[in-house]
């Protein structure tokens, strides 16, 4: 009998290993959504499927390049998490699905039209893409170091260490904080699910007992905060494998330019110092203000980015 179970523990901890073992095969982790690039994109045909070419520039081979929105902003195993992807069973699921909507919405409508829900939903996105991003990904993560210690495991049955441990560990709890997640039915992998769950209940018991900071989207949904368009009849505005450009912290002074398509440009900060330094000019300098701060480093968290991507023609 003792055998019997045994051999049924042994089975049982080969099946889970199995599951959760699925890097044998590379994967392609995008952290600029492939739908965002698409508005500086041309559709062609080719082998009798459509593809989105990119007008791209790499900075540090100095040469244009044709690229598509499959094979720019990516990165192999980029996201990796107790040794399975998470593109697809966290960031797909939660964060690029049911945000893109609100993208698209920014990129229709002039930011008065917008209600607050799409607001926060747009806020949400472009918090995630600057946090998701390789260069921001470490030092975003060094935002919950000092409370990885706080972090309350005590109603998780999983193992708390393996999950603390690993390098997304801090960009699961942002994005589970800021997104203020607490399903994860869409995520069909059992063990991430399980750890997925555990985090947010760590996170929710922290919360409670007041050790964890403020949201960072409680920032940029402050209504002191400032937002201004730079809108152009043309395609202007070029994006990169950085495009969020970032000046100081969310939870400080920030000024943040994102452009969201070839012809409109947002700039967000809680100083109107910041935008004036930018925008007190004529409007032609203004946009080649906004380009260089998106082919330049800004700071050490933003340097100069690998890959321009200008507009189509």
């Amino acid at each position: 009998m003792i055998l019997v179970f045994q051999i049924i523990i042994i089975f049982l901890f080969y099946k889970i290993k199995s599951e959760i073992i699925t890097m044998n095969v590379p994967k392609h982790h995008h952290f600029v959504p492939q739908f965002f690039l698409e508005s500086w994109a041309k559709k062609t045909m080719k082998k009798k499927q459509e593809v989105n070419l990119l007008n791209c520039y790499n900075t540090k081979d100095n040469r244009e390049f044709p690229g598509s929105t499959r094979n720019v902003c990516e990165e192999i195993n980029l996201y990796t998490f107790v040794n399975s992807e998470i593109e697809t069973l966290f960031i797909n699921p939660y964060i690029d699905g049911p945000l893109q909507k609100y993208v698209n919405d920014v990129i229709d409508k002039s930011w008065s039209e917008l209600n607050y829900s799409s607001r926060e939903g747009f806020f949400k996105f472009l918090l995630l893409l600057d946090v998701r991003n390789p260069n921001s990904l470490k030092s975003m993560a060094e935002a919950y170091s000092s409370i990885k210690d706080k972090l309350d495991f005590s109603k998780s049955d999983g193992d708390a260490e393996i999950l603390i441990k690993d390098d997304m560990f801090g960009f699961i709890c942002i994005a589970i904080h800021e997104l203020e997640l607490n399903n994860f039915e869409d995520t069909k992998n059992s063990y991430i699910k399980k750890a997925l769950e555990d985090i947010q209940k760590s996170i929710a018991e922290t919360e409670s007992s007041k050790l964890l900071f403020s949201s960072f989207l409680t920032y940029l949904l402050n209504p002191e905060a400032i937002c201004k368009e730079i809108i152009s009849n043309t395609n202007v505005f070029v994006t990169s494998t950085s495009p969020v450009r970032r000046f100081g912290r969310y939870d400080k002074e920030f000024l943040v330019i994102l452009n969201v398509s070839p012809k409109k440009s947002l700039l967000f900060s809680n100083k109107k110092e910041m935008i004036d330094a930018i925008t007190d000019c004529s409007k032609e300098e203004v946009i080649e203000k906004i380009n260089h701060l998106n082919k330049s480093q800004i700071t050490k968290e933003f340097p100069v980015p690998q890959i321009i991507v200008y507009p189509s023609d």
